[in-house]
């Protein structure tokens, strides 16, 4: 045959490398006009023949030996074929009929198409099987499949298209599977949602496509996330009547008594479609309701209405309208349409622009906003599933259940996220503004938070089965919830210094808590679930019996304290180099430049602040440091922009118990501040030195509190008399030693001269629109208390003062008297117990820096100081020093304590304590040295 058969060359055996061992090389002939595969060859080289110049002698060998119409080698003259040694020489034949390709793997490593990307917008449903296939683009003849169901623990994101291209590859055929290494002239699987592309040999138009089959029990866990969805979205049905009347005049899509966007305008009020969409929402929840089959015009008014909103490519301004409110309305629409909509009339046109508009792989959302995008994705995937029959569609609602269990685990600092979402404390964090190259987060677990765990929590009562939550990232959810937010409330308020902007909107409460944690009661342990009967008892105002919510917690990535006491709870909010205080944007808290700047809010009912935003003196948030200036021209805060810290050093020490939080500050004409808030179980004490204001041309303040008026209001002077401060009046006092108001006794201490200060009580007026664009222009007017303590002129300013919780005056008795401050060492001492913060920079301490905590009762004093700034807390307990400490500046690997030392003050014994590094940075360390 060989001699009297006229062959023609197609191609040639080329080779640039070594086989891997396992490699087949292929050889497919085809039929370019009916598809048909008319050969295909297929060899298996022994493990010594896999050279580079010997493998293509004996493949070529192999095709002669085997094949029909197919021959290898340089043709002799008398017709017959040898083969050689050789990467290139012998050549592919085919018998001479028309319309005949030879496909070849042993081709040139350029001479592979890429035909198709591997994109995993998620993990696969336990039990799925993938095909891939290879085929021709026409006629449509398949000419490879290669099936197989990834195991449970490589059905993950990164690790099915991985499995998936080593099953390819090792399947032989035309395909290969993998991301292209140049260098290696191989296709190698990678653990990427992305990089693997499936590849076959040039010669003809293929394609090659990848297919997803869910088992029956992820299609029984879909079908259960279809009818809970829907019912989480139905909105009361409304009566055919008032349908039909909308209905009046309906043409082109479009309501008639709705006024639309011109074509091609910017849309700026979408109060328009926010009506046409939600009518269609009104009808597809009628339609969704009728058990047997509903109105045929209802559903094609509704459907039509729809698809003229996604045909109009309107151009929203507002991107958040467009993504997340006017998607969630379609969608829930749409998917309510679902159930009675002929197949395919929903892939025509809304799922198209659902997955274009809204998803979560196209676009770089974080945190509340990446929480609504997985919303919004949860509810087109299940409606194209619903819709279309095809199981490819769930691929979407896994990945969105992924993107929602990625938002229940902490970000990194310097991770994708720039630290918004939850963090390693459990704070989070939310619209962290850029200067340079620097992140300052921002804590927001208030507003933003709140509305990334309303959107888990919405999702996890519709998500199960194949498409329910990580169970590891439930667990990081119950944290957030108990060991974050949980502190953030008190008396059915949440804390300001949580909510960002949000704080000009009104009063924010922590209601929502309560149903976050009856979801999570099932999920979690007994020791949580106690805590989370607790908080559900805290949300309905009884904070009387708290066993959990008791101490403190620091909140060390935010620079943020909570602490509920007796009978009070108190939030402070520092900012450092790291952190902000807040931020406006959209019109909205353009005076919140002082928040977070040493400020603090403290509570026993409830009330102390409600509702005051609109009538505060924003120059006085309790707790700051600031010079007074009359017709303040508020600086550029928006979005977080000057609104960062000065110093390093701003964080504190908790052991549980007893608490601090110091910074240092510098704004505007006070410069330099350090500042201190020490929590206990009856009180907090508030200290400040070092607060220059040389340049300041007017009065410089320290506001102790800034409240709604409540009650009567007295003070005692050094000498013992108590006066009472009348309604509408205020008084400057320069040796008041003890002010009380609404059951809180504020105490001046001695170790400084007496402060002067200011006790007012007066209505102040003001509207929500001065402190929000959208807010109501009605004049507020409330009584409020006001106590501030005023600064001489200068430099070292200083103040030293407690509260407590008291009926009257005469229920507070003086505490011990504390350790006396210093201009960079702020110490109080409790029974055995001192805690501190040295603001030292230099790094040294020497004799005159040495201080000394109370030891055992007449055991004398036990030395201790600090070589580097910090944060502690000490109890010598014989001859061992119980200590919990931090390091606040956040940049240190260790802290070095000097705990005996001869009367020169030479140190004769220095303890360390390694600190925290990574995403652990200013946390709290506890431990046990010996002091001998």
């Amino acid at each position: 045959m060989d001699g009297t058969s006229d062959w023609t060359q197609h191609g040639e055996i080329n080779s640039e490398r070594d086989l891997i061992e396992g490699e087949k090389p292929n050889v497919v002939l085809l039929d370019t006009v009916t598809g048909e595969v008319l050969e295909r060859i297929a060899f298996a080289p022994l493990p010594e023949r896999l050279g580079r110049y010997t493998w293509p002698k004996f493949f070529a060998d192999h095709i002669n030996a085997n094949a029909v119409s197919l021959r290898a080698g340089i043709r002799q003259t008398d017709g017959t074929f040898k083969t050689e040694y050789s990467s290139y020489l012998n050549k592919l034949w085919v018998t001479s009929v028309k319309g005949r390709v030879v496909l070849t793997t042993a081709c040139y490593f350029n001479d592979w198409s890429d035909l198709y990307a591997i994109n995993a917008v998620g993990s696969l449903p336990e039990g799925s099987s993938i095909t891939c296939r290879l085929a021709s683009k026409t006629p449509d003849s398949v000419y490879e499949t290669v099936r197989c169901e990834p195991p449970k623990e490589q059905t993950g994101r990164y690790s099915w298209p991985a499995y998936v291209s080593h099953a390819v590859n090792g399947a032989g055929g035309l395909l290969r599977a993998g991301e292209k290494d140049e260098a290696r002239q191989v296709f190698t699987p990678l653990g990427s949602s992305y990089r693997n592309h499936l590849w076959a040999p040039m010669g003809m138009p293929l394609i090659a496509d990848l297919q997803v089959s869910v088992c029956a029990d992820a299609l029984a866990s879909a079908a259960e996330v279809f009818e809970r969805l829907c019912a989480q979205v139905l909105k009361p049905i409304p009566e055919p009547e008032e349908i039909d009347g909308w209905l009046t005049g309906f043409s082109d899509g479009k309501f008639l008594d709705i006024t639309y966007p011109l074509a091609g305008s910017t849309v700026n009020d979408v109060s328009g479609l926010t009506l046409h969409l939600d009518r269609i929402w009104l009808i597809a929840s009628y339609t969704f309701t009728q058990t047997a089959q509903p109105s045929a015009t209802y559903l094609a008014s509704a459907l039509e209405a729809l698809n003229f909103y996604v045909t109009q490519n309107y151009n929203i301004a507002s991107w958040w309208s467009e993504q997340i409110g006017l998607a969630k309305q379609a969608g829930r629409a749409a998917v309510l349409l679902a159930r009675h909509l002929r197949t395919g009339k929903l892939m025509e046109h809304f799922i198209p622009y659902a997955m274009k508009t809204t998803n979560t792989y196209a676009y770089t959302e974080t945190g509340a906003n990446l929480a609504d995008f997985a919303s919004v994705q949860i509810i087109w995937s299940v409606c194209a599933w619903k819709n279309s029959g095809k199981d490819e569609y769930l691929l979407y609602l896994r990945a969105s259940a992924d993107v929602l269990s990625e938002l229940c685990y902490p970000v990194q600092r310097d991770g994708k996220e720039y630290g918004e979402g939850v963090r390693v404390d459990y704070s989070i964090s939310q619209h962290n503004p850029q200067r340079g190259d620097t992140y300052y987060s921002q804590l927001y677990s208030g507003s933003y938070g709140g509305e990334l765990l309303g959107r888990i929590f919405d999702n996890l009562a519709v998500l199960n089965g194949a498409f329910a939550l990580a169970s590891t990232a439930l667990g990081h959810l119950a944290r957030v919830v108990i060991d974050g937010l949980g502190w953030m409330g008190y008396s059915q308020r949440l804390d300001f210094h949580i909510n960002g902007r949000a704080i000009s909107r009104g009063v924010a409460s922590n209601v929502r808590f309560a149903g976050w944690a009856e979801a999570l009661i099932p999920l979690v342990g007994d020791s949580d679930r106690k805590a989370l009967v607790e908080l559900i008892r805290r949300v309905n105002g009884d904070e009387v019996r708290n066993e959990h919510y008791q101490g403190g917690r620091l909140f060390w990535v935010n620079d943020y304290l909570a602490h509920i006491g007796r009978d009070f709870c108190l939030w402070a909010k520092a900012v450092s180099t790291r952190t902000v205080g807040g931020e406006s944007g959209n019109g909205e808290n353009p005076k919140g430049y002082y928040m977070g700047a040493g400020s603090y809010f403290l509570t026993r009912h409830g009330g102390e602040y409600e509702g005051i935003q609109p009538v505060w003196d924003w120059q006085r948030l309790p707790g700051t440091t600031v010079e007074q200036v009359p017709n303040f021209k508020w600086p550029d805060i928006t979005w977080g922009a000057n609104m960062w810290g000065s110093h390093a050093f701003a964080g504190g020490v908790s052991d549980g118990t007893v608490s601090l939080l110091s910074m240092v500050l510098s704004r505007r004409n006070v410069t330099h501040a350090c500042k201190t808030v020490m929590t206990f179980d009856d009180r907090v004490v508030c200290i400040g030195t070092r607060i220059d204001s040389p340049s300041a041309t007017h009065s410089v303040l320290t506001s102790v509190n800034q409240c709604i008026a409540k009650g009567p209001v007295s003070y005692v002077k050094a000498d013992g008399e108590e006066h009472i401060v009348p309604a509408g009046q205020a008084f400057n006092v320069s040796d008041v030693r003890k002010v009380y108001h609404d059951g809180l006794v504020y105490e001046f201490g001695s170790y400084f001269l007496r402060p002067s200060v200011t006790l007012e009580v007066k209505a102040c007026s003001g509207a929500w629109s001065d402190i929000n664009v959208n807010g109501s222009h009605d004049s507020v007017t409330l009584m409020v208390f006001s106590l501030w303590i005023n600064h001489a002129h200068g430099e070292q300013g200083h103040y030293l003062y407690t509260i407590s919780p008291a009926e009257a005056l005469s229920d507070v008795a003086t505490l011990v008297a504390p350790r006396a401050p210093w201009p960079d060492y702020h110490v109080w001492g409790y029974g055995n117990v001192t805690i501190g913060s040295y603001f030292g920079e230099d790094g040294n301490s020497n004799s005159a820096g040495m201080r000394s905590i109370p030891r055992s009762a007449g055991e004398g004093e036990q030395t201790f100081y600090p070589l580097q700034p910090c944060a502690f807390i000490c109890e010598p307990v014989g001859t061992q020093l119980h200590l919990t400490c931090s390091d606040p500046t956040q940049t240190l690997e260790k802290l070095s304590f000097v705990v005996s030392a001869d009367e020169s003050g030479t140190a004769l014994k220095t303890i360390e304590v390694l600190l925290p590094q990574g995403e652990d940075k200013g946390r709290s360390v506890s431990g046990i040295y010996p002091t001998v």
